[in-house]
């Protein structure tokens, strides 16, 4: 049996979902996980101008292209950012996320959909830590 043409290589996309390096944030416990609304007028509580999973000593700001809808992940040390929102609404707790708040972080996914853009985003948390009952 004689082989076919190798086919062409898929393309090779050259952004980069996490402009930092994962392990600077592997093992480290989540503290908070607040979001910026996008639509004031829906109040669903679903859709995000950009939520920020805080840290001990940095937050990661997970965000959207809005040309693209391209995830895009960073990791900011020091306050929260203000006033880049479309609209400047306040940083509120993600209640659909409550549940990671004291889990540890451990691997993340990043995904590429069939049109070579970055659009998923998964990070893996640990268990919650259990608690000690006295016997």
């Amino acid at each position: 049996m004689r082989a076919g043409p190798t086919p062409d290589p898929l393309p090779v996309n050259d952004a980069v979902m996490l402009h930092f390096d994962w392990e600077e944030v592997d093992g480290e416990a989540i503290e908070a996980v607040v979001g910026q609304p996008l639509y004031h007028e829906k109040g669903d509580g679903i859709s995000w101008w950009r939520i920020a999973i805080a840290l001990k000593r940095a937050t990661i700001m997970i965000s959207v292209n809005d040309d693209t809808d391209e995830i895009i992940a960073t990791l900011e040390r020091g306050e929260l950012p203000r006033g880049e929102a479309p609209l400047d609404e306040a940083w509120i707790p993600l209640d659909a996320l409550s549940s990671l708040v004291g889990r540890k972080l451990g691997w993340s996914w990043n995904a590429c959909n069939s049109q070579g853009y970055l659009d998923a985003f998964t990070p893996a948390c640990g268990l919650p830590a259990r608690r000690r009952t006295r016997r």
